[in-house]
């Protein structure tokens, strides 16, 4: 086992994660490529094989909402110093309604950590209502924030007309023929890996009201992002 896959040995012996997948690639093609361990633990144990796709989480940020913002400012449909509340309307009169669509990437337009907006409702204006509602933190402090995103991603939205997925799937996946990677929305994901565990409602978790999740969102399903 070449370097790479003894290092990811080691972090799955010691529990750290159930599998790993890699493939590295020259301009003479794949130099190694290999699957370790396990793709899933529960229900069942699933193996993990080098077509096992992976929830990149937090880095559709930078892959796929910033990636955005500077591809429409170089088109010159959109400008980073001006006001989100342009394409936001809906943040008019709140503590964000000054604040830049860079201050809101560079998290530092003051809105918190996260919420559980998905308790609040399905769609942009359930979202942005939630989060024009926040109180603003500290000025000029960074706090990395998802709910900045999630502004940015409606506004992407609005710009050029159509949902992130697709244009993520028309201006960047398929110029680049990245044929595997996209929104669960646009990918096969039946090859996935889980990526969490969701117990039933505890009583500890304050946030989760049955009674206000008109949504139907429920913590003891599997998650389906990816």
């Amino acid at each position: 086992m070449d370097s790479v896959g003894r290092y990811l040995q080691t972090r799955i012996d010691a529990g750290r994660m159930p599998g790993a997948v890699w493939s590295v690639s020259g301009p003479s093609g794949i130099v190694s490529e290999r699957a370790l361990g396990h793709a899933a633990l529960e229900p069942e144990r699933i193996e993990a094989g080098t077509g096992t796709l992976y929830d990149l989480a937090s880095l559709t940020k930078p892959l796929c909402t910033g990636l955005a913002l500077v591809m429409l400012e170089e088109q010159g449909r959109c400008s980073l110093d001006t006001p989100a509340v342009e394409w936001l309307p809906e943040l008019e009169g709140s503590a964000y309604a000054d604040a830049s669509l860079l201050r809101f990437a560079a998290h530092s337009a003051g809105l918190p950590a996260w919420r559980p907006l998905y308790v609040a409702g399905s769609d942009a204006g359930a979202f942005l209502a939630t989060i024009a509602a926040e109180p603003v933190g500290e000025p000029g402090k960074t706090v990395y924030s998802d709910l900045g995103y999630v502004c940015l991603g409606i506004a992407i939205e609005r710009i050029v007309g159509r949902s992130l997925d697709i244009w993520f799937e028309e201006s960047v996946a398929t110029v680049l023929g990245l044929k595997r990677l996209g929104f669960a929305t646009r990918v096969d994901c039946s090859a996935a890996a889980p990526t969490a565990i969701y117990s039933t409602s505890d009583p500890t978790e304050s946030w989760w009201d049955e009674a206000s999740a008109p949504c139907g969102w429920n913590p003891s399903r599997p998650s389906s992002r990816i």
